[in-house]
């Protein structure tokens, strides 16, 4: 519906913007007043081109361009692409080891795969430490290597963001680039 009505708007745009901002504020005040909390970015090619925080000021937590919130899982699709991406460029397998890439990696995590990864089925645990905790991918990687595994790897699914912190780790090794720079 959202698409809908701001692609109708566009089309009645004169400067041919294919954002009407104005039909998206009132969109998602409407949004805001029924409950929506958060933050709105859209970008194209160029960058930027609308932000803004939506959320209830009476509560004393108004949201803006500033305000840190928990993304929760969505980064897993992006993750799962990058992976996939630089296995079309070659530069990955999706059967590659994780020694290949950690040479210092204990001996019952080193055959885990990045298919395992992917998949849940890699046996580490949920998760590690405290979620808002500020740690380095060293110090990260220390944990997760020194975790114990909860099951046997290719064993079943269970749910881990361990494992897709891993595969952030493989992507900025591989990429030399940051997580939050690879171009997805």
């Amino acid at each position: 519906m959202l698409a809908a009505s701001l692609s109708s708007a566009a089309d009645d745009n004169p400067d041919n913007d294919w954002l009407d901002r104005q039909a998206l504020d009132s969109f998602l005040s409407d949004a805001n007043s029924k409950g929506f909390v958060g933050v709105v970015g859209v970008s194209n090619a160029d960058g930027t081109v609308y932000m803004r925080g939506f959320g209830d000021a009476a509560a004393g937590k108004p949201y803006d361009e500033s305000t840190i919130a928990d993304i929760a899982s969505i980064t897993k699709q992006f993750t799962g692409a990058a992976i996939l991406k630089l296995r079309e460029q070659g530069k990955l397998a999706l059967d590659d080891r994780l020694d290949r890439f950690f040479p210092k990696v204990p001996e019952d995590k080193a055959a885990i795969t990045l298919h395992q990864l992917l998949t849940h089925t890699a046996g580490f645990p949920d998760g590690i430490g405290k979620d808002q905790e500020a740690i380095s991918r060293q110090d990260y990687l220390a944990r997760a290597f020194k975790a114990p595994l909860i099951l046997k790897p290719g064993e079943r699914y269970e749910y881990s963001n361990v494992g897709f912190s891993l595969l952030a780790a493989v992507i900025e090794k591989v990429s030399a680039q940051s997580y939050e720079t690879y171009p997805f």
